[in-house]
């Protein structure tokens, strides 16, 4: 009992702390079980130390080291479409003969930093959700908070998969092309400069992904 309850406290420590909680204690109490070592006097003596680590982490968390959820998300967002800027600008440096970079090391890093914020990013999202899907924070969507991530993880995808074709195919790339990959990094740190709570894209960043399509059409064209 002791394993399947430290085995199940880690495998759902993403969903929640509370299991980790719950089946570290039962792993504990079952310990101290089989050691002739529980009592009343001892599960006691854990309870009030529990409440009284808890009441010190919210003072903490409140006084001391006070960070908004809200916060925290647009944060790891931030850092997400800065990660994606800067793949983008890995793949607009031309290389010679006016070819993008075929799998550099500098961009295979970028894109490890990129498949890292990606991750991070869904653990704040998943985070603000309970396993049922109800919101934990007043006035978040948790169904857009998903749709969102979905979308992001997309783009993740597509860009990585952009970086693998370079790395396989050689010559040189258009120039409007080239442009057009800067703009849309320009709009991605554009992207993560404004607020998750905005339901549409700034003035900006519609200008930026309107100035991109515009090149690839008179490229295509």
């Amino acid at each position: 009992m002791i394993v399947v309850s430290l085995v199940l406290g880690l495998y759902l420590a993403p969903l929640s702390y509370g299991f980790t909680a719950l089946f570290t204690t039962t792993a504990v109490v079952r310990l101290y079980a089989l050691l002739h070592e529980l009592s009343r006097h001892l599960l006691l003596r854990r309870l009030e130390e529990t409440a009284l680590g808890a009441a010190i982490g919210a003072l903490v968390a409140l006084l001391v080291l006070r960070t908004d959820t809200r916060d925290t998300v647009r944060a790891a967002r931030g850092r997400y479409f800065d990660a994606v800027a800067d793949v983008l600008r890995a793949l607009a440096e031309p290389g010679r003969d006016g070819a993008l970079p075929p799998g550099t090391p500098e961009l295979q890093a970028r894109l490890r930093v990129l498949d890292l914020r990606t991750h991070q990013l869904a653990l704040v999202v998943t985070r603000l959700t309970t396993p049922l899907g109800h919101s934990v924070i007043r006035g978040n969507d948790p169904r857009r908070g998903r749709y969102r991530m979905a979308l992001q993880t997309g783009l993740s995808l597509r860009i990585r998969t952009v970086a693998r074709r370079r790395g396989v195919r050689h010559g040189p790339v258009p120039a409007g092309l080239v442009r057009a990959i800067g703009i849309l990094a320009d709009a991605a740190e554009a992207l993560g400069a404004t607020s998750p709570r905005s339901a549409r894209p700034t003035d900006e960043v519609t200008r930026l992904l309107a100035d991109a399509q515009d090149v690839l059409w008179s490229e295509s064209v």
